[in-house]
């Protein structure tokens, strides 16, 4: 199972002092952007700067591009410039915003096996985070994880967009996010995908919000988060490694699955609790980070 990074931190792609910076930062994964961080008239130029920083540092970076189609008025739709300018054998991943539907992954993936062949690397090498944000791509999530394809591919959840096209306000506690929160974890796991990364906490300055909110999202199914400043970083990286007991735990139930097998028994028990195939993924999933990212 593809085990996306705890922690992604956005960097402006245009931003000479940015990128700099966060050659030194210690984050699982950066994210150029030349989304909404990237006024119109910088895009091309910030495209080259993201390409130059993805050449210069391989594996440390996504790039999220712009979306491919326009779905409102102020979307600039050069997704496809944006691939053509970035696609590296360096380069991590992408991250796709804005979608509403499994015709958006498809087709995306499309143009990245093209352009993966055209630079020479294995076909669906690059990693897909796609960021559903919208009323419509919440609706439509079970569509969207229908999107069969080969490539690592999981879903972030983005708040900010989200209350915007909602027209709420984005409140401290995300009440306001709940529903559609818990609707992205849901889905991911019915349509077989890893569990989502969730959304960037606004407030900067709010650790201990920040802590909370990290927190809160992990027991809600997400294995990682997005950020905007390199202080919110550490905080991420932490609560999502898995925790020592977690990791006694999910031995004990491997050891146990192992067991019984051995006994030719079919269930088995755990803390007094019955251990069933669900579980038993779960505790796979947690050995699977603990390797990747130690706890």
């Amino acid at each position: 199972m593809y085990v996306p990074p705890r922690a992604l931190l956005f960097v402006p792609a245009h931003r000479d002092r940015f990128r700099e910076k966060a050659v030194g930062f210690a984050v699982d994964a950066l994210i150029l952007d030349l989304e909404d961080a990237v006024p119109p008239v910088e895009k091309p130029m910030a495209r080259e700067k993201a390409a130059e920083f993805v050449g210069a540092h391989p594996g440390r970076a996504f790039v999220r591009i712009n979306p491919v189609r326009a779905s409102t008025a102020f979307t600039v739709a050069c997704g496809e410039e944006d691939l053509a300018g970035v696609v590296h054998p360096s380069l991590r991943g992408i991250v796709l915003p804005k979608i509403e539907a499994a015709a958006d992954v498809l087709e995306l993936d499309a143009l990245l096996r093209a352009w993966e062949r055209a630079r020479g690397l294995p076909c669906s090498t690059l990693e897909l985070i796609g960021i559903v944000e919208t009323a419509k791509g919440i609706l439509n999530l079970g569509d969207i994880v229908q999107a069969r394809i080969a490539r690592p591919f999981c879903l972030a959840f983005g708040a900010g967009d989200f209350t915007g096209d909602l027209g709420v306000e984005w409140t401290s506690d995300e009440a306001e996010c709940q529903h559609a929160r818990s609707a992205v974890v849901i889905a991911s796991r019915a349509g077989g995908l890893p569990s989502p990364i969730d959304s960037v906490f606004a407030d900067i300055r709010d650790s201990d919000g920040l802590l909370a909110n990290a927190r809160r999202v992990k027991a809600m199914g997400y294995q990682g988060k997005l950020a905007i400043h390199p202080d919110q970083v550490g905080i991420i990286q932490d609560v999502f490694a898995p925790e020592p007991q977690e990791v006694d735990w999910a031995r004990r139930v491997l050891n146990g699955m192992r067991q019984a097998e051995e006994q030719g028994h079919g269930a088995f028990t755990v803390d007094n609790k019955l251990i069933d195939y669900p579980i038993l993924e779960r505790a796979k999933a947690i050995i699977d980070r603990t390797k990747r990212y130690g706890s």
